[in-house]
């Protein structure tokens, strides 16, 4: 019940594909992000926007509840979860200073984005 009928949750395999198809972890997050500093902290390495992803920050929900690095980052959850057993599934994360994707696994309590993919 997370999104509508006909949409998913991107697999991290699905993130995968598309950020080797902007040219690999190194630069894709550049294209993936906003442009500007509407909503991004300063600077703002970005390539503008090229893939129409249109990341914007938010940070992310911490153990208690609170908010991090509302203006320097943006993550969101892939449907896959860790086989480690841990309660936590793979996420790409964005930066206001790089134009870099980050990976990295979110334990359940901790909050994130979703972007919802048409079947």
């Amino acid at each position: 019940g997370l999104v509508p009928k006909g949409w998913h949750i991107p697999s991290f395999s699905e993130y995968r594909i598309l950020i080797s198809s902007l040219g690999g972890i190194n630069i894709a997050g550049g294209k993936l992000k906003e442009a500007g500093l509407r909503h991004w902290e300063s600077p703002n390495n970005t390539d503008s926007n090229l893939s129409n992803f249109n990341a914007l920050p938010g940070g992310y929900r911490n153990f208690n509840g609170g908010f991090d690095f509302v203006y320097q980052t943006g993550t969101w959850w892939s449907s896959t979860i860790n086989l480690a057993g841990n309660k936590s599934a793979w996420c790409i994360s964005l930066g206001n200073k790089s134009t870099n994707v980050g990976t990295q696994c979110f334990l359940a309590p901790t909050g994130a984005y979703v972007r919802c993919l048409m079947d």
